[in-house]
Parts: C-alpha cells; structure tokens; sequence
C-alpha cells in the first residue's frame, strides 16, 4: 500500500515561491534581491539544508564572505551527508584564504557518502593551498581515477611533486597537462615544464618546449596571459618586447580587484615618493 505524500504546509508553498523568485534573480545576476529571497525562504523553512545553499551561492556572488560562510555551514549541519554543501563550505573558505578551514569542511563529510571528480577535485586542491601536498597528491590521483584527461588536474599533480622536490615527477605531470589541454593550463604547464625539466637535467625536448612556450606567449589571449609569471622567461631565450608583454599582463590581472587610490590633485611642494609593485 503506498503512502501518500504529505501535503506541503502554508509555510514551505511561500518558501518555494521565495526560491524561485531568487533563481529567477540569480538568472539575471541580481545577487542582492536573490539574497533577500532565498533569507525569506529560510525564515519560513529553516531546516531546508538547499534554501541555505542557495543563500549561501547568492551571498558569495555579493561577496560577503562571512554571511556566505555562516549560510553554509547550516546547510552541511542539516545535511552533514551532502557533498555539496561540503564543497560549498570549502569554496567560500578558500576565498577568505582559509584553506585550512576549506579542509576541515571537507572532511566533516562522512566516510560512506559519495565523491565525485570535483569533489576530489576541490580537496585535492584545498590540500595543497594548507600545505599538505602528500595527501593532495593522494586527492589528484582519486580524481584522475574518474577522470583520467583532466589537464587541470595534472597541472595541480605537478605542483605538488615540485613542492615535494620531485622533479622528474613533475615535469611529467606537466608534460601531460600540456598534451591534453590547449588553453590556458597549457601554458601554465609549458612554463613550469621547461622549468622542471631543467631542474631535473633532462634536455631530450628542451628546445621544442622552450618553442613552445614561446608560441603560447606570443597567442592573443591576453587572459591566459595575465595567468603566467614574467619571471618564467628569465631562463629561456624570450626577447625583451616578451618579457614586457607578460609582465604587463600579469600586473594587469594582478590589480584588477583593486580600487585605485582617488587622484591626488595638483602638486604640492616637496619630495617626490616613487612606488613600484614587486612580485617578490
């Protein structure tokens, strides 16, 4: 005999039509009225785990950070087994430059609950920002069992070995990053293999990777660009207009989250201060 669903209450058919109005706001990229939607939605529901997810997406879009925080820690408390929420908890912890605490959100989840490719993914690499690069080494590698062309993943595998002076090891993860990916990972690969490559005294593809990457810095794609480090070109034979060129770019996105100073007005006598941005 089949049991009936119980009807939805007064207070969870207002709740949803709070949530649909906040998707309808997200989908416009309002971010402020979607947060008021999605608070009214948890007044009115507040043991709803995916209501304070949604408060949570809406309030990091805003980029309040601490209020984002505080949305999904009481999601994953309502729903300790959700790797969502889990992920959620550590996303925005990363971007409050947390990544200790973007861990620990990570592993609250229990032993038995599923983890996909991203979610290795993420924790592999919340690990590695902590610090922990053997047990983010052990994270890449679950992912890569899910996902064996994943060129991010391999770029970040490299960076753990280089932290953990394997060199050789590195510069092969690099080497399989640059031959999956065409894009932005890529060029980050190229620069680090040479690099690592170097390092490890291994000369066999030297000149047609050191091509490379030239290649990769002379592309129009100033995105990848700001991406890459000027100080990668130092060893290699790159032309000054080269150097140039990345190091503008890198500085473009560098300062692009910064509010620049109001201008100061006419010259006032006295001693001129020159300042310069170092990336030391």
């Amino acid at each position: 005999m089949k049991t009936l669903a119980a009807a939805p209450t007064r207070a969870q058919r207002r709740a949803e039509q709070h949530r649909q109005a906040g998707l309808a706001a997200i989908r416009g990229k309002l971010w402020a009225q979607a947060s008021r939607e999605f608070e009214q939605a948890t007044a009115l529901t507040p043991r709803d785990s995916l209501m304070w997810l949604n408060l949570a997406r809406s309030r990091m879009h805003q980029h309040d950070l601490e209020g984002a925080a505080e949305a999904a820690d009481r999601a994953l408390r309502l729903d300790p087994g959700s790797p969502v929420a889990a992920r959620a908890a550590a996303e925005i912890r990363q971007q409050m430059n947390d990544p200790a605490a973007a861990v620990l959100a990570f592993e609250t989840l229990p032993a038995d609950a599923p983890r996909d490719f991203d979610f290795h993914n993420a924790y592999g690499n919340a690990l590695f920002m902590a610090r922990r690069p053997r047990e983010a080494v052990d994270a890449f590698f679950k992912a890569l069992a899910l996902k064996v062309d994943a060129a991010i993943v391999h770029y970040r595998l490299g960076l753990c070995f280089m932290d953990l002076a394997m060199t050789r090891e590195a510069a092969e993860c690099f080497r399989t990053a640059v031959s999956l990916d065409n894009g932005a990972v890529r060029a980050l690969a190229l620069s680090l293999l040479v690099h690592e490559s170097g390092q490890a005294c291994d000369w066999s593809h030297i000149e047609e990777d050191t091509r490379a990457l030239l290649d990769a810095i002379d592309a129009p794609d100033d995105d990848t660009g700001r991406l890459l480090s000027p100080f990668a070109l130092l060893a290699i034979n790159a032309s000054p207009a080269q150097q140039r060129r990345m190091g503008a770019l890198r500085l473009k996105g560098l300062i692009r989250q910064v509010t620049p100073f109001a201008p100061p007005g006419p010259r006032r006598p006295g001693p001129i201060r020159v300042g310069y941005l170092s990336a030391d």
